[in-house]
């Protein structure tokens, strides 16, 4: 009987941590870690549901929760809206360091990210049966400690991606949207190679 009370106890255990959140675990424990929220902008006609998650998840990848405490995704995407029309901003031009400082006071983010992109060339080529498509992102990538109203990072980044089909002996034709996710995951995977984001809460300079 004491065996399988705890047994019991035991599997109840794991559930219980298979299902909490790292972030919640790390929490719990009191670790200290900085906040930080991604503010992404994309054209509307070059975005998708598919390409939001991949970027999302990208991010998810750079500031793994035992570091950081990430906000990414539609809660943070919507307080910058709601900042951005109480501050009557209405060009991305205006996401500049000020506007994101004063940002990440309001909502208490220890650094903010802001990742821009904006297609740059395209072109459709082919030769004998098959046809592609080429498509070059821009990301503008900003980051800035928000305690001591500073810029980090400000970086533009182009990458290219590209899709090709044979439409004569397979039918379909090449993806537009293949074509830009493999650019922006390109540009991504360059930002976060080149971006080291502080793992301390930052505290004002003196």
């Amino acid at each position: 009987m004491r065996r399988l009370l705890c047994s019991i106890l035991a599997i109840a255990l794991l559930s219980s941590v298979a299902f909490t959140s790292p972030a919640t675990i790390y929490d719990k424990l009191g670790v200290s870690r900085p906040s930080v929220a991604v503010i992404t902008s994309i054209p509307q006609p070059y975005q998708s549901k598919d390409i939001r998650q991949f970027i999302i998840e990208k991010m998810e990848q750079k500031l793994t929760p035992d570091k950081y405490k990430q906000y990414i995704g539609d809660v943070v995407a919507t307080q910058a809206r709601e900042y951005a029309e109480r501050h009557r901003v209405i060009s991305l031009s205006q996401f500049n360091k000020d506007f994101l400082v004063g940002f990440g006071r309001e909502y208490r983010y220890d650094y903010v990210v802001y990742l821009a992109f904006e297609p740059a060339t395209s072109n459709v080529g082919g030769g004998g049966l098959s046809v592609s498509v080429k498509q070059e992102m821009l990301l503008r990538g900003r980051v800035v400690d928000v305690a001591n109203d500073k810029s980090l990072y400000d970086l533009d980044i182009i990458e290219k991606g590209g899709s090709s089909s044979v439409p004569a002996l397979f039918g379909g034709a090449p993806s537009w949207e293949k074509a830009r996710k493999e650019a922006i995951g390109k540009a991504l995977d360059e930002f976060n190679s080149r971006v080291d984001i502080p793992l301390v809460v930052p505290k004002p300079a003196e």
